[in-house]
């Protein structure tokens, strides 16, 4: 949702989608887009790949015109504790990597030989919403307030 929510808002996010060069369109999708069935944005998100953080950091950093990653892990947490989200929570890429990596399992694998711990899964699955979280603050803070 937050790729669609940049493309739509508008420049330069929506000119910088250009860069994603797998994405085609056919004359349906052009007049699902024109007869507002769905937005550009939503269209956009739906095509790119999102199978874990590298391809996340792929998709934000063209939409956004940098680096995603390394301005996600400079941002600092918060005004009480002034240290970067990528030292305060250094773990948290390879834990949203590993929930990656257990949904491509449990989705399409028969059945895993390696039994996973279910501590871990929480961890994963915490580590993920304090990805979520901080991205949702930096790109309102410093991309949508810049825009």
């Amino acid at each position: 949702m937050l790729f669609a929510d940049l493309i739509n808002f508008g420049k330069p996010y929506s000119d910088r989608a250009s860069e994603f060069k797998d994405i085609k369109f056919n004359i349906d999708d052009v007049i699902a887009i024109h007869a507002r069935k769905v937005s550009l944005g939503e269209y956009i998100a739906h095509l790119l790949p999102l199978n874990g953080i590298q391809d996340i950091n792929y998709c934000m950093s063209i939409i956004l015109g940098e680096d995603f990653l390394s301005v996600y892990k400079s941002l600092l947490a918060s005004d009480h504790v002034p240290k970067p989200i990528g030292e305060l929570f250094p773990l948290t890429m390879s834990e949203v990597d590993a929930l990656f990596q257990l949904r491509h399992l449990y989705c399409h694998e028969l059945a895993p030989k390696v039994p996973v711990q279910p501590r871990k899964v929480e961890q994963y699955i915490s580590s993920t919403a304090t990805f979520v979280w901080y991205t949702e603050e930096l790109i309102q803070s410093r991309f949508l307030n810049d825009a």
